[in-house]
Protein backbone atom coordinates (compact mmCIF):
# COMPACT_ATOMS: atom_id res chain seq x y z
CA UNK A 1 0.00 0.00 0.00
CA UNK A 2 1.52 3.48 -0.99
CA UNK A 3 0.74 6.30 1.01
CA UNK A 4 0.77 10.23 0.87
CA UNK A 5 1.17 12.91 3.94
CA UNK A 6 2.38 15.52 3.86
CA UNK A 7 5.63 15.53 1.30
CA UNK A 8 6.18 12.18 2.38
CA UNK A 9 5.46 8.80 0.56
CA UNK A 10 4.71 6.05 2.47
CA UNK A 11 5.50 2.21 1.33
CA UNK A 12 4.92 -1.29 2.81
CA UNK A 13 7.21 -3.32 0.69
CA UNK A 14 5.55 -6.10 1.58
CA UNK A 15 2.35 -4.33 -0.57
CA UNK A 16 3.86 -3.74 -3.43
CA UNK A 17 3.11 -5.74 -6.72
CA UNK A 18 3.10 -5.45 -10.33
CA UNK A 19 0.30 -3.35 -11.83
CA UNK A 20 -0.55 0.29 -12.55
CA UNK A 21 -0.32 2.64 -9.81
CA UNK A 22 -2.19 6.16 -10.28
CA UNK A 23 -1.06 9.23 -8.75
CA UNK A 24 -2.15 12.90 -8.20
CA UNK A 25 0.80 15.50 -7.15
CA UNK A 26 -0.01 18.69 -5.52
CA UNK A 27 2.33 21.45 -5.26
CA UNK A 28 2.52 24.05 -2.67
CA UNK A 29 0.06 26.45 -4.48
CA UNK A 30 -2.26 23.56 -4.51
CA UNK A 31 -2.29 22.90 -7.68
CA UNK A 32 -2.64 18.98 -8.36
CA UNK A 33 -1.05 17.47 -11.61
CA UNK A 34 -3.16 15.07 -13.43
CA UNK A 35 -3.97 11.75 -13.12
CA UNK A 36 -0.25 10.11 -13.26
CA UNK A 37 -0.12 6.01 -14.20
CA UNK A 38 3.18 4.22 -14.10
CA UNK A 39 3.17 0.47 -14.88
CA UNK A 40 5.29 -1.50 -12.20
CA UNK A 41 7.02 -4.68 -13.14
CA UNK A 42 8.37 -6.34 -9.73
CA UNK A 43 10.61 -8.83 -10.27
CA UNK A 44 12.95 -10.04 -7.54
CA UNK A 45 14.38 -6.96 -5.53
CA UNK A 46 11.63 -4.81 -4.99
CA UNK A 47 14.13 -1.35 -3.81
CA UNK A 48 15.24 -0.72 -7.33
CA UNK A 49 11.60 -0.81 -8.96
CA UNK A 50 9.91 1.15 -6.01
CA UNK A 51 13.13 3.62 -6.92
CA UNK A 52 12.20 4.05 -9.98
CA UNK A 53 7.98 4.39 -9.63
CA UNK A 54 9.07 7.10 -7.31
CA UNK A 55 11.17 8.96 -9.09
CA UNK A 56 8.92 8.31 -12.54
CA UNK A 57 5.40 9.56 -10.98
CA UNK A 58 7.51 12.41 -9.56
CA UNK A 59 8.88 13.84 -12.61
CA UNK A 60 5.82 13.19 -15.05
CA UNK A 61 3.75 14.86 -11.88
CA UNK A 62 5.92 17.51 -11.73
CA UNK A 63 6.14 18.28 -15.55
CA UNK A 64 2.27 18.39 -15.88
CA UNK A 65 1.79 20.72 -12.67
CA UNK A 66 5.03 23.11 -14.36
CA UNK A 67 2.91 22.72 -17.85
CA UNK A 68 -0.95 23.56 -16.51
CA UNK A 69 1.26 26.95 -14.36
CA UNK A 70 2.16 27.77 -17.72
CA UNK A 71 -1.12 27.37 -19.38
CA UNK A 72 -2.49 29.23 -16.46
CA UNK A 73 0.05 32.14 -16.61
CA UNK A 74 -1.29 33.10 -19.95
CA UNK A 75 -4.92 32.84 -19.21
CA UNK A 76 -4.87 35.20 -15.92
CA UNK A 77 -4.02 38.64 -15.12
CA UNK A 78 -4.34 40.69 -12.42
CA UNK A 79 -6.41 43.72 -11.55
CA UNK A 80 -5.18 46.49 -9.07
CA UNK A 81 -7.87 48.67 -7.12
CA UNK A 82 -7.17 52.27 -5.50
CA UNK A 83 -9.99 54.67 -4.43
CA UNK A 84 -9.51 57.81 -2.33
CA UNK A 85 -10.93 57.79 0.07
CA UNK A 86 -10.51 53.02 0.63
CA UNK A 87 -13.82 51.48 -0.40
CA UNK A 88 -15.06 48.00 -0.52
CA UNK A 89 -14.63 46.49 -3.99
CA UNK A 90 -17.08 44.33 -5.58
CA UNK A 91 -15.58 42.48 -8.84
CA UNK A 92 -18.36 41.43 -11.32
CA UNK A 93 -20.60 41.60 -8.19
CA UNK A 94 -18.52 39.50 -5.83
CA UNK A 95 -16.95 41.21 -2.98
CA UNK A 96 -13.14 41.22 -2.52
CA UNK A 97 -12.40 43.22 0.25
CA UNK A 98 -10.84 46.73 0.36
CA UNK A 99 -8.85 48.78 -1.84
CA UNK A 100 -6.14 49.35 -2.29
CA UNK A 101 -5.61 45.42 -3.26
CA UNK A 102 -4.69 43.42 -6.18
CA UNK A 103 -6.44 39.78 -7.20
CA UNK A 104 -5.71 37.27 -9.95
CA UNK A 105 -8.99 36.83 -12.62
CA UNK A 106 -9.53 35.59 -15.72
CA UNK A 107 -8.82 37.27 -19.11
CA UNK A 108 -11.30 39.58 -19.98
CA UNK A 109 -13.35 42.58 -19.50
CA UNK A 110 -14.55 42.90 -15.66
CA UNK A 111 -16.77 45.45 -13.87
CA UNK A 112 -15.25 46.67 -10.58
CA UNK A 113 -17.44 48.49 -8.45
CA UNK A 114 -16.45 50.65 -5.60
CA UNK A 115 -18.97 50.95 -2.41
CA UNK A 116 -18.03 52.86 0.61
CA UNK A 117 -20.85 53.18 3.23
CA UNK A 118 -22.58 56.18 3.91
CA UNK A 119 -21.93 59.12 2.33
CA UNK A 120 -20.31 58.63 -0.64
CA UNK A 121 -21.44 58.36 -4.26
CA UNK A 122 -20.13 54.55 -5.40
CA UNK A 123 -18.19 54.42 -8.65
CA UNK A 124 -17.97 51.19 -11.61
CA UNK A 125 -15.34 50.59 -14.27
CA UNK A 126 -14.52 48.59 -16.44
CA UNK A 127 -10.86 46.35 -16.60
CA UNK A 128 -9.62 44.76 -19.19
CA UNK A 129 -7.43 41.66 -17.85
CA UNK A 130 -4.78 40.84 -20.32
CA UNK A 131 -3.05 37.52 -19.53
CA UNK A 132 0.13 37.71 -17.11
CA UNK A 133 -0.41 41.54 -16.65
CA UNK A 134 -1.71 43.93 -13.60
CA UNK A 135 -4.56 45.97 -14.75
CA UNK A 136 -4.72 48.89 -12.18
CA UNK A 137 -8.43 50.60 -11.92
CA UNK A 138 -8.45 53.95 -9.62
CA UNK A 139 -11.62 55.05 -8.71
CA UNK A 140 -12.11 58.56 -6.83
CA UNK A 141 -15.22 58.48 -4.40
CA UNK A 142 -17.26 61.90 -3.93
CA UNK A 143 -19.35 62.79 -1.15
CA UNK A 144 -22.74 63.14 -1.21
CA UNK A 145 -23.42 66.74 -0.55
CA UNK A 146 -24.73 67.46 2.77
CA UNK A 147 -28.57 68.98 2.97
CA UNK A 148 -29.48 70.86 6.77
CA UNK A 149 -32.85 70.60 7.26
CA UNK A 150 -34.34 73.33 10.29
CA UNK A 151 -37.78 71.93 11.43
CA UNK A 152 -39.98 73.71 14.18
CA UNK A 153 -43.02 73.56 15.49
CA UNK A 154 -43.37 77.37 16.32
CA UNK A 155 -46.34 78.40 13.35
CA UNK A 156 -46.20 82.45 12.54
CA UNK A 157 -49.46 81.89 11.91
CA UNK A 158 -52.47 80.87 14.26
CA UNK A 159 -54.16 77.55 14.17
CA UNK A 160 -57.37 77.07 12.70
CA UNK A 161 -60.35 75.39 13.91
CA UNK A 162 -61.44 72.32 12.08
CA UNK A 163 -64.64 71.47 13.09
CA UNK A 164 -65.89 68.12 12.29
Amino acid sequence: MITAKGNHLKLRLEDVESGTYRFIVTDDDGLNSEVTSVNLVVRGHIPWEIVGLTTGVLAIAIGRIIQRKMHDKRRFGKIRVISKPDAWVFVDGTLYGRSSMTSRFTEGLHEVRFWEELGYVECTKAAKVIPGETTEVRCKLYEIPKVKLKVSAKSKRPMESIDP
